[in-house]
């Protein structure tokens, strides 16, 4: 387990491509070769809908936290009713994970 404020070690092997030897000194065969790995762009996101309506693409709002995300809600800021809320897990802009919880508010 891997907590937000902690580093990452990661190990494992990766095979390059053969670039052949450079005979004539032109430099056009790189010397250095570089593999990255990201894992800092993730974000939780949520937001409220009415029951049984589609997500809004500009209503999200950022959760604080990662592994233990939470955010604060105003019900008076939704109205009254059946609702949604919703709260997803992006990675590199695609979404990876989704989880709903029905309410009604009052």
């Amino acid at each position: 387990m891997v907590y937000e404020d902690q580093g990452v070690v990661a190990g494992g092997n990766y095979s390059f491509p053969d670039q052949g030897t450079d005979p004539a000194g032109a430099g056009d065969h790189p010397a250095t070769r570089v593999v990255e790995v990201s894992v800092d762009d993730a974000s939780v996101e949520w937001q409220v809908v009415s029951r049984n309506a589609a997500n809004d693409p500009q209503a999200w709002r950022p959760a604080t936290g990662l592994k233990d995300w939470s955010f604060l809600l105003n019900t008076t800021d939704h109205g009254s009713g059946p609702k949604t809320i919703v709260v997803r897990l992006t990675e590199h802009g695609a979404k990876t994970a989704r989880v709903t919880v029905r309410a009604t508010f009052r």
